[in-house]
């Protein structure tokens, strides 16, 4: 359960992490009812329900914080072990959707195209900066395991998990573990994730370069409030 600080970091936690999952939400339902055939608007009410249902569970939970918090004093290493078991479990079924997707993939691309390994071959000098570096890492790994499409999907693929694995720490520090292993959830879920990994592009890289960041100011942001404590 997200922890809550009642000063303005945790206020502001608190709404991006409220805006982001009803955001997520929303989305991911309005879709699965226009895919059954339902109008749009069914999804709206399907999300405000279950953040309904949320509330009340986190009601419930709060009023017995203390009962709680000493059961998983008592047992930390057994909930530890579950929610690494729940990680292993998740990242196990976000890696069999991915392989799924991989028989529909493109088998062309302009990025394969401008990386994969040929004579005097020289990469293009592509005016966005991290574009061009994508092209030189999918280069080294074509040059590394062969010229095959297949190389840059499973590199997409792996890109994606390192990001995801990243957002889950990063979520744990910051909202608690059940926060963190609902937010990988989705994330190994979601139809529209699972198909980007499989579609060569620079977004990956753009993923792991902003999960990064976000680890770094979360790091430090930590790192402020244990001075100020």
């Amino acid at each position: 359960m997200m922890s809550w600080n009642k000063n303005a970091f945790g206020y502001t936690m608190w709404l991006i992490f409220t805006t982001a999952v009803g955001y997520a939400l929303s989305g991911s339902a309005m879709m699965f009812c226009v895919q059954a055939g339902a109008e749009r608007y069914w999804g709206i009410l399907f999300t405000a329900l279950f953040l309904a249902g949320a509330g009340g569970i986190v009601f419930f939970l709060h009023r017995g914080a203390a009962k709680l918090s000493g059961f998983a004093a008592e047992n930390r290493r057994i909930l530890l072990a579950a929610e690494a078991l729940w990680v292993a479990a998740l990242f196990a079924l976000g890696l069999v959707l991915r392989m799924q997707s991989i028989g529909a993939a493109s088998q062309t691309s302009e990025y394969y195209e401008a990386a994969k390994v040929v004579e005097e071959q020289h990469i293009p000098q592509i005016l966005h900066g991290a574009t061009y570096y994508y092209v030189q890492f999918l280069h080294i790994a074509l040059k590394l395991l062969g010229n095959r499409m297949m190389v840059g999907i499973w590199l997409q693929v792996i890109c994606q998990l390192a990001a995801f694995l990243v957002l889950y720490f990063v979520v744990r520090k910051l909202a608690g573990a059940v926060s963190a292993l609902v937010s990988l959830g989705f994330c190994m879920c979601a139809p529209y994730l699972v198909q980007k990994a499989v579609v060569l592009s620079p977004e990956m890289l753009y993923f792991d370069l902003f999960m990064a960041a976000v680890a770094l100011i979360g790091w430090l942001v930590l790192k402020v409030q244990t001075k100020k404590g």
